[in-house]
């Protein structure tokens, strides 16, 4: 068993309340440091949304194959890295890994998915960063560790290739239905319907809208129904507790770990190898 990473990054920045550490720079060099410590990587693919500026493309040609792409809003580059993950023919007994670029990482987060792929083979998706199930299973890992089964989690996940292979067509039609879709996709692989049939079709919608509107209506028709398929054989995500990784956005930083400490490791990783992460806001 080997983990294929798509990375999946953008030249443009957003609005969202960063903490002071923030940068997607560091963000890269933290996942950079984590494949590094994990020899049971085989590959990383970075999916981008050009442009991207010259260090950082530096830094990724140095360590997986660079895909440059344009146009590529929120659910295409969803869209794109789910088909690349399925369509590159890894065996798919191996786990596919498909992250964003705003995350900071635990230099064992990939040591602690490889663990946790071979020693809970019931587990078919992975979270570093996930809303754990407080009712859910815990499960204790070689490695020492525990991973819980999770709710939900966001557009960065792993998953083990043959089950997202199975769930393709649920993935590439779910992001069509705009706001939060990632936790209704993981709703819906579990066999929970993720909107009243009520909210599936809004009640007015001006005619600029429209075509938004219909892919949303699509987007929400499909999780729903791929959720009473899914009661046959629901999906189940796991995460470790504490989390291996945060999303960069306050108050949504994962609890239970120092991330400045996390983020000054990393920065100074980064320095000792020339990459160009800011080191101010930093101890």
């Amino acid at each position: 068993m080997t983990i294929h990473v798509v990375y999946r990054s953008s030249g443009t920045e957003n609005t969202k309340h960063r903490p002071p550490f923030y940068s997607k720079v560091l963000a890269l060099a933290s996942f950079l440091r984590a494949v590094d410590r994990c020899d049971e990587v085989a590959s990383v693919v970075f999916l981008n949304n050009a442009p991207i500026p010259g260090a950082t493309l530096e830094m990724m040609s140095g360590a997986g194959e660079v895909v440059n792409r344009t146009g590529l809003n929120l659910a295409r580059s969803y869209r794109e890295a789910i088909t690349l993950a399925v369509g590159r023919g890894w065996p798919k007994s191996d786990v596919a890994y498909i992250s964003e670029d705003d995350y900071l990482y635990r230099p064992e987060a990939f040591v602690r998915l490889a663990e946790a792929s071979r020693d809970i083979p019931g587990a078919d998706y992975f979270a570093f960063y996930a809303t754990p199930d407080p009712g859910g299973e815990r499960l204790h890992t070689s490695g020492g560790t525990d991973w819980q089964v999770a709710e939900s989690t966001t557009s960065s996940f792993g998953a083990r290739i043959s089950i997202l292979a199975a769930d393709r067509r649920l993935h590439l039609l779910g992001c069509r239905a705009h706001g939060g879709f990632d936790r209704a996709i993981c709703m819906a692989y579990a066999g929970r319907r993720p909107y009243r049939w009520n909210e599936v079709v809004p009640s007015s919608v001006g005619p600029v809208r429209m075509r938004a509107t219909a892919s949303g209506i699509l987007g929400r028709v499909a999780l729903n129904l791929g959720s009473y398929r899914a009661r046959r054989r629901p999906r189940r995500l796991m995460t470790e507790i504490p989390s291996l990784a945060t999303h960069m956005e306050e108050p949504h930083l994962a609890e239970g770990v120092n991330w400045v400490e996390v983020a000054t490791e990393t920065a100074r990783w980064a320095a000792q190898r020339g990459f160009p992460v800011p080191a101010t806001d930093l101890p």
